[in-house]
Order: C-alpha cells, then structure tokens, then sequence
C-alpha cells in the first residue's frame, strides 16, 4: 500500500475532495513517473535561449536531481548531462513522482526547446 504525506496548507473544500478513488488515481500517476533518470539533453529551439541559461529539474522533494550538471546550457548546440551525486559521482538518479522544470538566467521571451530525459525502470 503507497502512502502519501501531505505538506501544507489545505483549504476545506481540497480536504473534502480526498478519496479512495482520488488515491488511486494518484498512486498510479506516481508509478507512471517511477525508474531513474540515466541522462538529459537539451536542443535549443530555432529561437534560443539566452547563452548559459540554466536548467533546473526537481523532484517533489524540491531538489534539483541533476545537481547542477544542466546550467550553463549552450544556445547553438544540443546537450548531454548525466545526473551527479556529490562533487565528481555520475550515477542514474531514482525518481519516484512528478518533476517539476525551472529555468534561469534567460531573457529571451520567445525562446523555444526541448528537454529530453532519459529513464530505466527502477
């Protein structure tokens, strides 16, 4: 049995709507986002980024599972990064829910991209 805590504050018409069924749905969708990030790659748009923008991927916890190895991104080129544990260990991260994307250090109102992450199953 999956079981979720809940951090927060939580009006009375959201506490009225927690469900067995509601439950369901969110274990599923959970599972749905379960394996280990083995690499991400960025390939800026036709309309770029700004040089060095800085990419973010967290998990619900709020901590960014490719530590730092997506700043700085290129505007002209595709990139590769691995997940990094500590300072200099690049392993395949678990990721057990929904990721949540940041971007900083961009100025370009119109960029475009894209973000591929790679997973195995757990």
């Amino acid at each position: 049995m999956a079981t979720f805590l809940m951090f927060g504050k939580y009006s009375p018409e959201a506490v009225k709507k927690i469900s067995a069924d509601r439950t369901e749905k969110t274990v599923k969708l959970a599972k749905k986002y379960q394996g280990k990030v083995v690499m991400i790659v960025t390939d800026p748009g036709a309309t770029a980024p700004s040089d060095n923008y800085d990419l973010y991927i967290k998990d619900s916890a709020g901590v960014d599972i490719m530590n730092g190895t997506t700043e700085n991104r290129d505007t002209a080129n595709s990139e590769q990064a691995m997940p990094k544990w500590g300072t200099d260990y690049f392993h395949p991260r678990p990721v057990y829910g929904a990721l949540t994307f940041s971007l900083s250090g961009n100025s370009v109102d119109s960029a475009l991209g894209e973000v591929f992450i790679y997973m195995v199953e757990d």
